[in-house]
This record gives C-alpha cells, sequence and structure tokens, in this order.
C-alpha cells in the first residue's frame, strides 16, 4: 500500500510516521508537512527516500495525482482536516484521519456522505473506542447495568505535552464521541 502522510508533525503524527516506517504493508512515497522546520525530523523518522512535499504551493494537488497513492493519513491541525478529506477523497484516495473528522457534525457528516458516494473508505482514528474499559462502560450502559447515565467526563493527556503553538493551532486536545 502506497501512503502518503499529510502532517503537521507532532505527538501522533511521530507515531504514525513510526509505525508506517515499521509496517511490511505500507510505504510512505510522501509526507507532505504545512512546516518547513519539520522536515530535518521527517527525515530522520521516516528515511532518506521518503518524498517531502510543502503543503502550500501545489504540493498537495501534486502529492493526490500521483496514481501509485493509494491512501493519505491526515495528522495535521484540525482546521484542514475536511479539506485535506474532501481533496483526497475526489482524487480516489482511501482516508485515514486523525479526529475529528471536521470540526462541526455538518463538516463531518459531508465528508463521509462524500465517501459512501465514491465508495471509499474514510477511517477516522478514536484510538479509545476499542479499549476493553471503554467497551465494558458501554456494554454496561447500554444493558443498563450502569443506569440512566447524564454526562461522561473523561480526561486524556498528551504525552510529550504538545507545544503552545501546536495547541493554537490543533482545534484543542479533545475526543468527541456518541454511543
Amino acid at each position: 500500500l502506497s501512503v502518503s502522510l499529510f502532517t503537521s508533525l507532532h505527538v501522533i503524527g511521530a507515531i504514525h510516521s513510526k509505525n508506517l516506517v515499521g509496517s511490511t504493508d505500507a510505504i510512505i512515497k510522501y509526507v507532505v508537512e504545512v512546516d518547513p522546520n519539520k522536515y530535518e525530523t521527517i527525515r530522520r523518522l521516516c528515511g532518506e527516500s521518503t518524498k517531502i512535499v510543502p503543503y502550500g504551493d501545489g504540493g498537495c494537488e501534486r502529492v493526490l495525482a500521483d496514481p501509485e497513492v493509494q491512501a493519505v493519513i491526515i495528522t495535521t491541525q484540525t482546521g484542514l482536516h475536511k479539506e485535506i478529506i474532501m481533496r483526497s477523497l475526489n482524487a480516489g484516495k482511501a482516508v485515514f484521519c486523525e479526529k475529528p473528522i471536521g470540526e462541526t457534525p455538518e463538516e463531518t457528516q459531508e465528508c463521509y456522505q462524500l465517501a459512501e458516494k465514491l465508495n471509499l473508505p474514510l477511517f477516522c482514528a478514536f484510538q479509545r473506542r476499542w479499549d476493553p474499559t471503554i467497551s465494558r462502560i458501554q456494554s454496561n450502559v447500554r444493558d443498563g447495568t450502569i443506569g440512566h447515565v447524564q454526562i461522561i467526563k473523561s480526561v486524556s493527556r498528551d504525552s510529550p505535552l504538545p507545544s503552545i503553538e501546536y495547541l493554537k493551532i490543533s482545534g484543542g486536545i479533545r475526543g468527541i464521541s456518541t454511543w
């Protein structure tokens, strides 16, 4: 599987980069990076053969036009998710995107509707969804063991702490889910 990673290299982008580099099932053909200051880090993580492309100046279009690229992985700041998803789907690529898909429920719905219309996969990374503890809580809510749930508060922490620059453009560190 030939993939392109769209990133603003931070914690989750670095994790996906390392996982892809170690995979025998996928090859990172391109890394599309928003911040030129991260290029050297990307080279260290992904190797010299990975092409690093700037997000602007037509880089995104060149990557999406490459017929060898079958899928994209999106770990950019939240504000770019919908744009990259829509462009990728319209270019015929499968999409894996970090949460959230869009900044509003309407944006999210629009992305999934396009994926369905084009018969392309659109996956949202929600890393805790299949966690055994979360699954047990969900099951207990559904079968009434816990009783009527009015609100759930959850705390999650990135480690290491993201930079203030990233937090300003990330849409915040949040997780939104409905059962």
